[in-house]
């Protein structure tokens, strides 16, 4: 029995025919039984020779599968059937995804996007990706930075063309500076000591305690150094329900002028290491 497919593909709606082909295969086969070419006005037709049953066009564009039509052939009087299967524009969805595409090249290159947290003052934008190192053409404002495909980020501190670029992390950083925060009794940890040294400027025998997390709640991973300023030796003591891991169980300062590191590694435990004794 004989079987004739037409239908004629246009791009958005337009008389520019996308350039692709149509295959029609008998359904639940992955070999088409005829395929044709567009012409240049978009259209084609396919007689296919088949036994009843359902029928598959596929309408492929540009390497992509854009329209399916199924069709069932049957026996009786009606020996040549045709069908047009209509013009339609390019699929809604690709318009949508490329107009997005759009606004965001637009945008980036548009550029620079304004500061919006408190503090930021100056205006940025990312400018694209380079192969490895930063850009040697093109005009470029400060500010603008670029990712590299060995993993970097460079950053462009001087406006030109291409203008002035660093590495970022390669430029000069202010050392870290440790603050002190001097007791002359003993003295309970508190929220504001993460990351500091405590000093004990204590004269005779003295404690520093480690609180209850439910009462100090210190981040794991907090470091505090403890510093025995003075000559009173400084035992470091867990409040009920703390636990301190020292190696010997040591958690004494072992003399003047001796410290030792605090280290949380868990709701209610600490590493203690450092110059310590029993």
């Amino acid at each position: 029995m004989a079987f004739t497919f037409k239908g004629t593909y246009t791009q958005n709606g337009g008389d520019d025919a996308a350039a692709g082909t149509v295959a029609v295969y008998k359904r639940g086969t992955a070999v088409a039984l005829d395929t044709a070419t567009l012409d240049a006005t978009g259209s084609y037709e396919l007689i296919i020779s088949a036994e009843e049953g359902e029928m598959k066009v596929v309408e492929t564009m540009t390497g992509v599968a854009v329209r399916t039509y199924e069709a069932s052939v049957s026996r009786g009087s009606v020996t040549d059937t045709s069908r047009d299967i209509g013009t339609v524009g390019a699929p809604a969805v690709d318009a949508s995804v490329a107009g997005v595409t759009a606004a965001i090249t637009a945008a980036l290159a548009a550029g620079p996007f304004a500061p919006t947290a408190t503090g930021a003052t100056a205006a940025t934008r990312y400018v694209g990706g380079t192969a490895a190192v930063a850009p040697t053409t093109g005009a470029h404002l400060a500010g603008d930075w670029v990712t590299t495909l060995t993993g970097q980020i460079f950053i462009c501190t001087v406006a030109g063309t291409p203008g002035t670029w660093v590495l970022a992390g390669s430029g000069a950083y202010a050392p870290m500076l440790v603050t002190a925060n001097r007791q002359t009794a003993s003295y309970g940890l508190v929220l504001a000591d993460a990351g500091l040294v405590v000093e004990m400027n204590v004269a005779s025998a003295n404690n520093l305690t480690v609180p209850l997390n439910s009462t100090q709640a210190f981040p794991v991973g907090t470091v505090i150094e403890v510093f025995q300023y003075g000559a009173g030796q400084t035992t470091i003591l867990a409040t009920g329900g703390v636990t301190l891991r020292s190696s010997g169980a040591k958690l004494k300062l072992s003399a003047q002028y001796a410290a030792a590191s605090l280290r949380k590694i868990a709701t209610d435990e600490w590493q203690v290491v450092g110059e310590l004794s029993t």
